[in-house]
């Protein structure tokens, strides 16, 4: 089945879209384990863990990083080797 300039870049930004949802995925796991590991913890003072909280908390993903990541893949696309 042969795609269209469209279609390949329409694929190329859901991927990109999925790898930088599975990588926020991952990293809000960690962060929560982390957290749980603290809070489990009874040495660790609850405003610590509001520190790390604040300053460790997984940032989402913007539409800039969405296109920013296919750019990066549609280069690919566009080598000609």
């Amino acid at each position: 089945m042969n795609k269209n300039p469209f279609e390949v870049r329409l694929d190329v930004l859901k991927m990109a879209q999925e790898m930088l949802e599975t990588e926020h995925k991952s990293k809000e796991l960690k962060f929560k384990e982390q957290v749980e590991t603290m809070r489990s913890s009874e040495q660790v003072p609850v405003q610590d863990i509001l520190n790390y909280i604040d300053a460790n908390s997984p940032k989402p993903y913007t539409e800039n990083d969405v296109i920013t990541r296919s750019s990066a893949l549609y280069s690919f696309v566009n080598e000609k080797k």
